[in-house]
């Protein structure tokens, strides 16, 4: 099978981007992003293959997709008077990542886009994963790490003593065994 013309399709997501009134920049830029203020979708392509900057691409373009926002603020959360450095706030930011990522990749298979499944979940499993740490306050992804470190010890207490009740059962069934045998010779 031939590999898919990346560049091509890459060229494609952008033209229909500008299409839309966006700009896309292309390159050595800071961070992925797709700014509402400017119109403007960055896209790092210094050091990452052309089919990850692709899914990249597509990410930021399932943000256009559906988002709704005034400037950097999402839309939802301003008509529900949630306040951007809330709990709540950090929540629906995660969600509408998961949500960018999904229409990023319902828009290529509109599109014919090949994807490569495995690569882009591995992607976007990597970028979620960061937006999910990213979103929670340092108390709680510690209350988390303790609760999974406890959880974990539980865990293997249990097994500890699973094993142990194993090892005891097995020590009186031996013992029960040998008086058995024992008792039987005595008697012949």
């Amino acid at each position: 099978m031939q590999e898919p013309k990346w560049n091509y399709h890459l060229k494609r997501v952008i033209k229909f981007l500008n299409d839309k009134n966006w700009n896309v920049v292309l390159g050595k830029v800071k961070d992925d992003e797709c700014n509402f203020f400017t119109k403007t979708i960055s896209v790092r392509t210094v050091g990452r293959r052309t089919e990850n900057s692709l899914y990249i691409l597509l990410h930021e373009t399932g943000h256009v997709l559906f988002c709704k926002r005034s400037g950097d603020y999402l839309e939802y959360a301003k008509d529900l008077n949630i306040n951007k450095g809330s709990q709540a706030y950090k929540v629906l930011e995660v969600e509408e990542e998961f949500e960018a990522w999904k229409q990023g990749y319902d828009f290529a298979i509109s599109m014919n886009i090949p994807i490569n499944k495995k690569n882009y979940e591995t992607i976007k499993a990597r970028y979620l994963a960061t937006y999910m740490m990213s979103a929670m306050e340092r108390k709680v992804k510690n209350e988390i790490l303790n609760g999974i470190k406890k959880d974990r010890v539980s865990r293997l207490t249990t097994q500890k003593k699973a094993l142990d009740s194993t090892k005891t059962e097995r020590r009186v069934i031996n013992n029960a065994n040998e008086r058995t045998t024992t008792g039987d010779k005595s008697r012949k």
